[in-house]
């Protein structure tokens, strides 16, 4: 998805909601990566999208509205986005011996 292209909005929007149920009444400083992060994360499907979505709020508390510092922050150097995984990882790409039609012959020429 584009940086901040319409999908991508609407999307960190959602997952911006989905945290506020998860860390609701809880303050925000006090927050800890073991008994508060990772255990909401626990089962929860696109994971790496919620984590860069936490790992941005946190980062605009810090950088522009200079309201927490690194020690507030639970995710800075500690929680890490994965790595997408590539296609073909995923997807077997392998042709089985049957799965194509016989290759025609091509007409035998003599060099005489």
């Amino acid at each position: 998805m584009d940086k901040n292209s319409p999908n991508w909005v609407k999307k960190q929007q959602g997952d911006l909601a989905w945290w506020a149920d998860q860390l609701r009444g809880r303050n925000l400083r006090k927050l800890t990566l073991l008994d508060d992060i990772l255990p909401a994360l626990e089962g929860a499907k696109a994971r790496g999208h919620r984590i860069a979505v936490l790992k941005r709020v946190y980062s605009w508390l810090r950088k522009v509205k200079h309201l927490l510092s690194v020690a507030e922050d639970p995710t800075f150097g500690r929680l890490t986005v994965p790595q997408a995984r590539p296609e073909q990882w995923k997807r077997d790409k392998v042709i089985p011996r049957g799965g194509l039609p016989a290759r025609p012959r091509a007409p035998r020429t003599s060099l005489a």
